[in-house]
């Protein structure tokens, strides 16, 4: 899994179970059952627990996972015709899965594949000659007897019932989340990127059993890189960010940052030196700060800290220009108890050549060392984040772990916790109100029968986020699932969008 970093500078590691904290959700309701099967009239109680989770799948070439919808209803009905009623207890458990894949620019999914299986047990019956010796009782096995001859079918037109009422609750609402994603990806973060000059030359996603890698590369591959260790991390468990140390160098490169000019009324205000105009920048008021045309700026991430190194030149508005000096700033991260503090200091000003010039190495002891130091105040910052889980309502807390510096990569380990208090809101799940009887005795189908047909593509996005030229077109959603997906760019009927 790890082999693709060797080439990706910035990599994020997505655990399942990580995942889960929004993704998983269990729910039980109850419902009266009022249907018309086989012209038997069907009333009485059922219960639907249900539990959605998502399921990281292993492949090599690509980030995949699925959304698995699980559920088991149970049923007491009485079924009422012209000559008997009768009563029973039924059964069902489905299971969908939804397949989804990020292959890095936005998600795409599949309309699910199903399995449903179930049964009924009959357990007694009411006839108009119920009540009188020996009539009543050859009626009632004759009724049981016609009861248990249909129960195959029944079973399965139940079956049927379930599949047309949960399949496209389960398939529309994945499809609602990947549409809101996919929205945020290319409409609201890819912009920004591109705003910054950050979108990656590649992107490279794979996934193992639990764990979803998204890896980006700004620059050509560098050989001998050594990777991180992550063996002290339960991956599962955690998102991972990895920056290693060549990225800073890469993104300067992109940013055109090699001999740039900067004046230095622009460093007291951060934001205004980023949104500065380059072709008409203002005027300085002691000196210009010069960045080298080789490298400009660099980091090392080793031994616990990360090491920040910028060459640069001074050009006093009064006086010669300065000899280009690499400034060395030593950066040490800590994270505990869910705040990190960040501690500086400044290593050291040396010039860029390693020959000292006493004059020069005065002033800038006396006029940029004391300029420097100011700015390296120590940090403290609760790194604690709460969200929610938008299915249920349960607060999710967000925290950072750790940060850790060595072997040139710079690693953020972030953990999820989901509350386990706060009820789920009514109306939460998939089983009410279906109006069938299902049961678990004999199973007339046969496990693993597939309901659903075969998936298909979707992407889940906007027709106006697709990519230029991309040949993925959404596909719409079947009001029945025993009907054929028609072909074309049509976009699913997503409530609410």
């Amino acid at each position: 899994m790890m082999g693709p970093l060797v080439d990706h500078p910035l990599c994020v590691l997505l655990g399942e179970r990580f995942a889960n904290q929004w993704a998983d959700s269990t729910n039980q309701e109850t419902g009266d059952v009022n249907d018309v099967i086989l012209g038997a009239v069907v009333t009485g109680t059922q219960r639907t627990d249900s539990h959605v989770f998502l399921d990281i799948a292993p492949n090599a070439n690509v980030a995949q996972m699925q959304m698995v919808l699980d559920g088991i209803i149970d049923m007491e009905t009485t079924s009422t015709t012209p000559q008997a009623t009768i009563c029973s207890n039924s059964g069902f458990q489905f299971n969908l899965t939804k397949r989804i894949e990020f292959p890095g620019d936005y998600l795409q999914t599949w309309t699910p594949n199903g399995f449903f299986t179930g049964g009924q047990q009959h357990n007694g019956a009411d006839t108009r000659f119920s009540g009188i010796p020996i009539a009543g009782q050859i009626a009632r096995r004759i009724a049981i007897n016609t009861a248990n001859e249909q129960k195959s079918l029944s079973t399965e037109i139940s079956a049927r019932k379930i599949s047309d009422r949960v399949g496209p609750q389960f398939n529309n609402e994945v499809d609602q989340q990947i549409y809101r994603l996919n929205t945020l990806l290319m409409n609201r973060i890819r912009p920004e990127l591109e705003k910054r000059e950050m979108v990656p030359e590649r992107v490279t996603t794979l996934s193992t059993d639990t764990v979803a890698l998204a890896a980006a590369a700004y620059g050509p591959a560098e050989p001998g890189r050594t990777l991180p260790d992550l063996s002290q991390i339960d991956l599962s468990n955690r998102a991972v960010i990895l920056v290693h140390e060549s990225l800073v160098a890469q993104l300067a490169q992109r940013h055109g940052l090699h001999g740039l000019e900067i004046p230095d009324v622009l460093l007291r205000d951060p934001f205004r030196l980023l949104s500065q105009d380059s072709s008409s920048p203002p005027n300085a008021e002691l000196a210009t700060i010069v960045l080298d045309s080789q490298q400009p700026l660099s980091t090392e991430f080793r031994d616990g800290e990360i090491l920040f190194r910028s060459r640069v030149s001074f050009r006093p508005v009064i006086g010669p220009e300065l000899e280009a000096q690499e400034i060395t700033i030593a950066i040490t991260p800590t994270v505990a108890d869910g705040r990190a503090q960040v501690e500086s200091r400044l290593v050291s000003i040396e010039p860029a050549s390693g020959e000292k010039n006493p004059t020069i190495s005065q002033i800038l002891d006396k006029a940029v060392r004391p300029k420097i130091e100011e700015q390296l105040k120590p940090i403290d910052r609760e790194v604690v984040w709460r969200t929610f889980q938008e299915r249920t309502g349960r607060p999710i807390r967000v925290r950072l772990e750790s940060v850790r510096s060595e072997n040139g990569w710079l690693t953020f380990e972030i953990s999820a916790e989901k509350s386990p208090s706060t009820p789920a809101p009514h109306n939460a799940g998939y089983g009410p109100s279906l109006g069938v009887p299902f049961g678990p005795s004999p199973l007339p189908l046969s496990i693993g029968e597939p309901f659903l047909g075969e998936s298909q593509p979707f992407t889940g996005m906007p027709l106006e986020a697709l990519p230029p030229g991309s040949q993925v077109a959404p596909v719409p959603i079947s009001p029945t699932w025993q009907e054929p997906i028609p072909d074309g760019p049509v976009l699913p009927p997503l409530n609410g969008f």
